[in-house]
């Protein structure tokens, strides 16, 4: 009877390890929220991004080359080359619509942005 655990053992509670209060629960929820929203509001930068160079596949011109030197400051960061975002140092628009430029300098601030018309 040796195996048996003594009564005075069985009557401990056990330890609980992870014990803590709904504020900390709250501070955690924010402090890990936080990165969230800047993962997000990156993403929806490179989404916006991608979507205008496949809307204007037909129209653009794009050069990943070292032709034009841009603004490397203003390009994508790390996490937004992580996401799948690449620099564009050259976008050639060809026959811009109205807002077409405009749209393509808040998208492409690192780009030398050129405007030709083939008329």
């Amino acid at each position: 009877m040796a195996n048996e655990p003594d009564a005075a053992d069985s009557m401990k509670p056990r330890r609980r390890w992870f014990q803590f209060r709904l504020r900390t629960l709250l501070i955690g929820v924010v402090v890990l929220s936080i990165p969230c929203a800047y993962v997000a509001s990156e993403e929806a930068i490179v989404l916006a991004r991608n979507a205008w160079l496949k809307a204007h596949s037909q129209s653009i011109n794009l050069t990943i080359g070292k032709i034009y030197e841009g603004n490397e400051q203003e390009g994508p960061g790390m996490v937004r080359r992580w996401l799948g975002d690449e620099p564009q140092d050259l976008v050639d628009v060809l026959n811009p619509q109205p807002g077409d430029l405009e749209n393509a300098r808040r998208l492409f601030p690192e780009a030398c942005l050129g405007e030709f018309h083939t008329d």
